[in-house]
């Protein structure tokens, strides 16, 4: 069995001349994380390195205070926010490539939420026979900035479903994988063209192939026109003034389209989010680049899409007053539990959580009034943590394993923890914090 490690020739990286991005007439310009994986790949080296010296080479300035970016969160390099925005900067100043930002979904900066939430798929989306294609073609794997809004689930070309798995050991790939070989599995090497195509069911094909189509012609039309919420949101109102009677309650029956939607968006302040804005184009049967550009827009009302097959609008989640009341005594009854249960945490809020399938967020939104009682407590549990003696703690690790013996478990590291009656830290010290190497001419540098 053969070992390939990828490691950099030498610590300096050579200027990025002589590379321009990929594109065609059927898919578009390439993404600015497959670019990245290409040029890895001439610099012998994996992409997420190379990304990050490429930043820092680029941003001499900022060393102290720059914020790196996680392999799990390579798909911001291709969105709209200030990452994708310094990763073009820095590649325009390395390289010969005149607009880099065309690799990424800057030009939606002024149009929809600069949050992005729920804007790109998480992990890659690839079509195994568009990579079968290019390596016919001998040339690298590519992935087109079409694939990455999580609107996108087929492809354009051949009309099948974009994979996220590899067919070997069902794991996810990143957008910045750790060899900068995109049509491979970065974890066990298998081929990802092997899998075969995935047909779309016939009923969701047409909607499933406009929103493709859509965030194509988009890409493709943002040198061209200029996208802005502004537009939109003019567009939206003669709309309702013409087929609605000036009338949002009227315009949002024709739709579907949520009223509050409407309204948020006549707002200067108010942007829609990438599924907002894809879903009403859509309902309205006007392409996404004409109805946020400058150009008139003519809306025909026997084409609109009132109830569509694929639901894009997601909307908050409202729990029923009962099940926030139970949820609600629960955390009470958390709160009132002796302060042992806090320092072994025999129980956490997120096991209630889990319990009423309540996420975080739906947590800090209805029970925002529990937060303070919450940290006291958890600043309690700490102190009385950190006045436990040796001794006791020791006490506690034996009496734990001769629970666990009875129960013919071994006394390992997870069923110590499982068992609940002792946390492992308490009796292992824990590790000294190593200073990163070059921290201290990095400090004294800023």
């Amino acid at each position: 069995m053969t070992i390939v490690r990828i490691y950099p020739p030498d610590p300096t990286l050579r200027r990025f001349a002589g590379h321009e991005p990929r594109r065609s007439d059927e898919a578009g310009i390439e993404s600015l994380t497959s670019l990245l994986c290409r040029l890895a790949l001439e610099h012998c080296c994996a992409p997420h390195r190379l990304y990050g010296a490429l930043a820092a080479d680029n941003w001499d300035k900022e060393k102290a205070t720059l914020t790196k970016i996680r392999s799990a969160e390579s798909q911001l390099i291709n969105s709209l926010g200030d990452t994708a925005k310094r990763a073009s900067e820095a590649l325009k100043n390395e390289s010969d490539i005149s607009n880099p930002a065309e690799m990424t979904f800057l030009c939606l900066a002024n149009l929809c939420d600069k949050k992005a939430k729920h804007f790109l798929h998480k992990i890659r989306h690839w079509c195994s026979q568009c990579y079968l294609d290019a390596r016919h073609a001998n040339i690298p794997a590519w992935d087109p900035l079409y694939w990455g809004p999580s609107t996108t689930t087929v492809c354009v070309i051949h009309k099948t479903i974009l994979q996220n798995t590899c067919p070997a050991c069902t794991k996810v790939q990143r957008h910045l994988p750790k060899f900068p070989f995109l049509d491979f599995c970065e974890y066990c090497g298998a081929d990802l063209t092997s899998t075969g195509e995935l047909l779309c069911e016939p009923q969701q094909l047409d909607e499933r192939m406009w929103f493709a189509r859509g965030a194509l012609e988009l890409i493709k039309s943002q040198t061209e026109i200029t996208l802005s919420r502004e537009n939109f949101s003019s567009h939206l109102r003669n709309a309702i003034n013409i087929h609605g009677a000036g009338k949002i309650s009227r315009f949002a029956k024709m739709t579907g389209i949520k009223p509050c939607c409407l309204r948020n968006w006549q707002l200067a302040s108010s942007a829609p989010t990438w599924s907002n804005f894809m879903d009403v184009s859509h309902r309205l049967n006007v392409p996404p680049a004409q109805i946020s550009g400058q150009s008139a827009v003519f809306f025909d009302p026997t084409k609109f899409k009132c109830n569509p097959i694929l639901q894009l609008d997601k909307h908050h989640r409202h729990l029923p007053k009962k099940k926030l009341e139970e949820a609600r005594n629960a955390f009470a009854q958390l709160l009132n539990s002796p302060i042992d249960v806090w320092t072994f945490r025999r129980e956490t809020i997120f096991d209630i959580l889990k319990r009423f399938d309540i996420c975080y967020q739906t947590f800090q939104r209805n029970f925002s009034d529990l937060f303070e009682e919450f940290s006291k407590k958890r600043k309690e549990a700490a102190e009385c943590r950190k006045g436990l003696s040796k001794a006791a703690r020791i006490e506690r690790v034996r009496s734990a394993r001769i629970e666990l013996a009875a129960r013919n478990l071994t006394p390992s590291v997870r069923n110590l923890k499982e068992s609940g009656m002792v946390k492992v830290s308490d009796v292992v010290p824990p590790r000294a914090k190593r200073k990163a190497p070059g921290s201290e001419q990095l400090g004294a540098g800023s």
